[in-house]
């Protein structure tokens, strides 16, 4: 465990070890240095090297939760067994020892032991939502999700699942037990998408982004002119591993655009890169397995996604007509959400010809062309860090 202060802010963060969940968070994290606003991490190191390592005042770093390799849902179950095993009373130590207790607790809304912290100390606990506030989501976009409520936990973990139950009340049968609900609880989309999907809510905000700095980042080791006068297409269809199931669209992509007028960028994680490149690629078409999405957003005419809510959200930011290919959680949420607003197409027929003649037509469509600039205009990120900042403040007065 690793610790910068001996002395305890009045903040708790409390993050869940998920990449998607740590990144769209750091820039109101920041927010709040800032401000002068001090907080403590509790989590494991994996979490805090996430980007929150330059983050905070003390960081409280506790033993991975197992050695398993575990991996997407299995490992988020286990996981959350394990913040009721070990954290809860890692941290109420912690409390003890300094002889202080945090003001206020934020926590990510998977973090579902947070909740019984919360409610035994008596602290004000503010929830931050990557996505959308999934209680409250009205019509199509709750039927979209509910699937993913459903999934029930593996059989495996029966024993932690009862272990749970008889020490703390808690019984964790299903994905929809492990969100959490606070005192008031935030998403980084913005408000215009909150509108559009879910029931309003005196405890609920949809704040915006407040969208990564990559001002330091370099961008790609290709030749720059491929990067010139915003004439690329950009691919990239997930980083977490429930996303490998769309992975095999990446070649039915370069398929559909080889040797045509496009420029084309794709990034594509866990081995993917190494797999399409070990083969003869188009000279139109580059590969790689990170870049710095934001910089390539800049750059970019199309960008042809997952419709992760990170992603969603930069492209909107940056004015990015979009394809959407969905593939688990609320990525066909968010899909309908790129045609409601008339920024883009869902791709639901994959053989390349269809999807070069839906890249055409998105490309001639003036339309869309014009609600991506509408919407870009909307998204103030400024704005979102501020009220995060009022937010925090208000919880802990």
């Amino acid at each position: 465990m690793e610790t910068k202060e001996l002395s305890l802010s009045d903040i708790a963060y409390l993050p869940i070890d998920l990449l998607s969940h740590i990144l769209p968070f750091v820039g109101f994290l920041s927010e709040l240095n800032a401000n002068g606003v001090d907080f403590d991490i509790y989590g494991t190191k994996s979490a805090i090297s996430n980007g929150l390592d330059k983050l905070g005042k003390n960081h409280f770093e506790f033993e991975e939760l197992d050695d398993n390799k575990d991996v997407g849902l299995i490992r988020l179950f286990r996981t959350t067994y394990q913040g009721f095993l070990n954290f809860i009373p890692a941290i109420e130590a912690i409390w003890q020892e300094r002889q202080k207790k945090p003001k206020l607790i934020i926590a990510d809304m998977f973090t579902t032991y947070a909740v019984y912290l919360a409610k035994k100390h008596k602290i004000p606990l503010l929830v931050l939502y990557s996505s959308y506030l999934v209680q409250d989501l009205i019509g199509p976009w709750k039927e979209d999700i509910d699937p993913t409520l459903s999934v029930k936990r593996a059989e495996s973990l029966v024993h932690l699942d009862k272990e749970v139950e008889e020490k703390y009340g808690v019984s964790i049968k299903c994905l929809r037990d492990i969100f959490i609900r606070g005192d008031h609880n935030i998403s980084c989309l913005s408000k215009f998408i909150g509108d559009l999907t879910t029931l309003e809510k005196e405890d609920c905000s949809y704040l915006g982004p407040a969208l990564r700095d990559e001002s330091k980042s370099e961008l790609l080791d290709v030749d720059p002119s491929f990067l010139k006068d915003n004439n690329l297409i950009y691919v990239s269809l997930g980083t977490a591993q429930p996303n490998i199931a769309g992975f095999s669209l990446y070649e039915s992509i370069i398929e559909a655009l080889k040797d045509s007028e496009h420029k084309v960028l794709i990034s594509a994680m866990m081995g993917k890169a190494e797999e399409l490149n070990a083969k003869v690629l188009p000279k139109n078409i580059v590969v790689r397995s990170w870049v710095p999405q934001m910089k390539i957003l800049e750059h970019s005419k199309l960008f042809i996604s997952h419709v992760g809510a990170g992603g969603l959200m930069e492209a909107l930011s940056k004015g990015v007509p979009i394809i959407a290919v969905p593939n688990t959680a609320d990525q066909p949420a968010n899909a309908r959400v790129v045609e409601m607003l008339n920024v883009g197409r869902w791709l639901k027929k994959k053989a390349p010809q269809d999807i070069k003649k839906l890249i055409a037509d998105v490309l001639a469509n003036e339309n869309i062309k014009a609600s991506c600039q509408k919407i870009m205009n909307l998204i103030d990120p400024q704005a979102s860090k501020r009220q995060f900042v009022k937010t925090v403040r208000l919880l802990m007065k």
